[in-house]
């Protein structure tokens, strides 16, 4: 009959040695499976640490191309406001140059209407905002038609820049000015100038043109100017022609009235 405690005792080895196998074996391919998942996991961590590197090496250089793409469009544009600096500098010189022989007489290099207009204006605004007095004469060259007829026009455009050379030499303040108003006719402003003032630079204006003489291609020429002076503190600036009208009227009667003299308005009899 078979026992089995004898079986047990004699098999308890091997059977002993055949778990021993397995634990093993499963042991080992646990262990097996482990690393494997484990290598496999490191390897995708490493795959994830690569494509993250390879992104942000990628995004670095974006990063960098776009600093440099900017670097340059501000070089770009700092060159750009520099040159186009450069233009408006250049184009405001020009349009001073342009401006200064639009205000300028060409033939005796004085201010000309436009200039004067202008100032008036400015003057009237001064006179009326300091409550000062402000003047205008205006003087014309007496017979100039005969100077031309019988000298020709060099010589009238002669006598016209020796008038107002005269004129600028009499005037000593920065803000008097004259102008050539038309022809052989002149116009001269005096800001804070009272009548008597301005009556007096009229007459030694006068006085100066009277005592000349122009010398031209051997031929000597003596003329005369006749002035009309007018002087108020400003009231209405919208209008300027209330002062070169009463000058022009003085002056009209100096013409009327013998020439070679200064009249002022009001004209008294």
């Amino acid at each position: 009959m078979f026992n089995f405690y004898d079986f047990n005792a004699r098999g308890l080895p091997f059977v002993f040695f055949s778990f021993l196998i397995c634990s093993l074996s499963l042991s080992f391919a646990t262990i097996k499976h482990f690393l494997i998942e484990r290598d496999a996991q490191v390897t995708a961590q490493q795959s994830k640490i690569a494509q993250s590197e390879a992104q942000d090496a990628i995004l670095q250089e974006r990063l960098e191309l776009q600093e440099q793409a900017r670097l340059d469009l501000e070089a770009n544009i700092e060159e750009r406001t520099f040159e186009l600096q450069v233009t408006l500098r250049e184009l405001e010189e020009k349009n001073r140059a342009l401006e200064q022989i639009n205000m300028e007489d060409p033939l005796t290099q004085i201010k000309n209407r436009r200039y004067f207009d202008k100032k008036l204006v400015m003057d009237l605004r001064r006179s009326r905002r300091e409550q000062t007095s402000l003047s205008v004469i205006m003087l014309d060259i007496d017979h100039f038609k005969s100077i031309n007829d019988t000298y020709g026009h060099l010589i009238g455009d002669q006598t016209i820049r020796a008038v107002a050379d005269i004129i600028k030499s009499h005037l000593k303040r920065p803000l008097d000015e004259v102008a050539r108003y038309g022809g052989e006719e002149f116009v001269i402003l005096l800001p804070n100038t009272a009548l008597g003032g301005a009556v007096e630079i009229a007459e030694q204006i006068r006085q100066a043109i009277m005592d000349a003489t122009i010398t031209v291609a051997n031929n000597e020429i003596k003329f005369t100017i006749s002035a009309g002076v007018y002087s108020a503190i400003a009231e209405d600036i919208h209008n300027p022609g209330l002062f070169t009208d009463c000058a022009d009227k003085a002056l009209y009667h100096a013409k009327q009235s013998g020439r070679n003299r200064v009249v002022s308005f009001p004209i008294l009899d």
